[in-house]
């Protein structure tokens, strides 16, 4: 039996590791953040210095 060399790895789908990945950096995305709080009744300035800290406190470490 021969196996061939040329073989690809299986692809990932999107429910895989990378899936999961892209939901959690669009659901926590900074911006997604700053327009929930503001559908919340929170004012522009608020909401802004908010996503703002949270983008440089967390997101950028954890999932950029």
């Amino acid at each position: 039996m021969k196996t061939s060399s040329n073989t690809r790895p299986p692809a990932v789908d999107k429910t895989g590791m990378n899936g999961i990945k892209q939901r959690l950096q669009h659901r926590l995305n900074p911006l997604h953040l700053y327009c929930r709080l503001r559908s919340l009744g929170m004012p522009h300035t608020a909401a802004a210095r908010l996503s703002r800290c949270y983008e440089r406190a967390l997101y950028r470490l954890v999932l950029a």
